[in-house]
C-alpha cells in the first residue's frame, strides 16, 4: 500500500512540474506577439519580398520564408529593423514536377 501511495505521489509531482514549465515558457526571448508579426510583414514587403511564413522569432529579430520573382528566399529582420534576406532558390512548383 505504501509503495502504491509513493508512486501516486510521485506521480503528480511530476505532472505539477510539467504544467509549471508550460507556464514559465510564456514571455520568453522567442516568444513572438501579433503587433510583432504584422510589424515584420510590413517590412519585409517594405523591402521587395513577399512574406509567406514565420519561420520563429528569437530575441527580437525575426525569421521568414519569403518570396520575390519566382524565387524563394529565408529572409530575416533584426531588431533594429534591418532586413536581410539569402540566396534566393526556385520557388517548388504546385505540378510536382521534377528535373
Amino acid at each position: 500500500m505504501r509503495l502504491g501511495w509513493l508512486a501516486l505521489v510521485s506521480l503528480l509531482s511530476a505532472a505539477s512540474g510539467a504544467v509549471a514549465q508550460t507556464e514559465d515558457f510564456r514571455g520568453t526571448v522567442d516568444e513572438v506577439t501579433p503587433a510583432q508579426l504584422e510589424h515584420g510583414r510590413a517590412a519585409v514587403t517594405k523591402a521587395g519580398y513577399r512574406p509567406v511564413t514565420l519561420q520563429f522569432g528569437q530575441d527580437g529579430n525575426l525569421f521568414f520564408t519569403a518570396t520575390r520573382n519566382g524565387m524563394s528566399y529565408d529572409v530575416t529582420l533584426t531588431r533594429g529593423g534591418r532586413v536581410y534576406a539569402g540566396s534566393g532558390l526556385p520557388e517548388n512548383t504546385a505540378s510536382g514536377a521534377s528535373d
